[in-house]
C-alpha cells in the first residue's frame, strides 16, 4: 500500500475537495427550494389573506430551531382567540402542491425531491427558513450559535432574514 508523500495526497486521498463540492451543491440546491418554494407559499398567503409572516429562530451548542411563527392576518388578534386562528391558519393544507422537500447525495452530486402535499402553510414556511439558513449561514447552530428573523412580505413576495452571530472574543496581554 502507497502511503501519501505530501500533505495535499493526504487531503485528496481524504477527498476534501470533493467534500467542498458537495457542501457548494447543497447550498445551490436550498436556494433552488427556496426558488420554488416561495411561489407556493406566497400564493397560499394570497389565497388565505395572510399578509406576511414572521419568524424566529435561535441555536448554539449544535442545535437549533425555529421559535415562533407570527402570521399578519386580519382576524389574528392578541390573546388566545388570535393565537388559536394563528395555528389554524399554519395547519392550513396547501393541498396537492409540489414543493422541493429535500436534498439527497448521489454519484451526480445533490439530487432535488419534489414532492405532492400534503403539506400545510407551516411545513412550507419551516422549510424555506431552514433552507435559506443552510444557503446563507450553514453551520449558524454550531458552536456560539446565531439567532434572528425570517420575514416574508406578500405584496412584494419577498423574504428577508436578519441574522445575528454570536461570538466570544478572550484577549489576553501581557504588559
Amino acid at each position: 500500500m502507497d502511503t501519501p508523500n505530501t500533505q495535499q495526497d493526504t487531503l485528496n486521498g481524504l477527498g476534501l475537495n470533493n467534500i467542498y463540492g458537495m457542501l457548494r451543491q447543497s447550498h445551490e440546491s436550498a436556494k433552488r427550494r427556496i426558488d420554488h418554494n416561495r411561489h407556493v407559499l406566497f400564493d397560499a398567503f394570497d389565497a388565505k389573506g395572510i399578509k406576511g409572516a414572521e419568524v424566529t429562530f435561535e441555536g448554539s451548542g449544535d442545535s437549533g430551531g425555529i421559535d415562533k411563527i407570527e402570521l399578519d392576518h386580519p382576524s389574528i388578534c392578541d390573546g388566545e382567540v388570535g393565537n388559536n386562528v394563528r395555528d389554524k391558519l399554519l395547519e392550513t393544507p396547501l393541498g396537492n402542491l409540489e414543493v422541493l422537500e429535500c436534498t439527497s447525495f448521489s454519484k451526480e452530486g445533490m439530487v432535488d425531491i419534489l414532492a405532492k402535499g400534503p403539506f400545510t402553510i407551516k411545513d412550507a414556511i419551516e422549510s424555506i427558513v431552514y433552507d435559506a439558513l443552510k444557503a446563507e449561514h450553514d453551520g449558524w447552530e454550531n458552536n456560539d450559535g446565531a439567532f434572528g428573523d425570517v420575514n416574508f412580505d406578500t405584496k412584494s413576495r419577498s423574504i428577508s432574514m436578519e441574522f445575528r452571530e454570536r461570538s466570544i472574543q478572550y484577549f489576553e496581554h501581557e504588559l
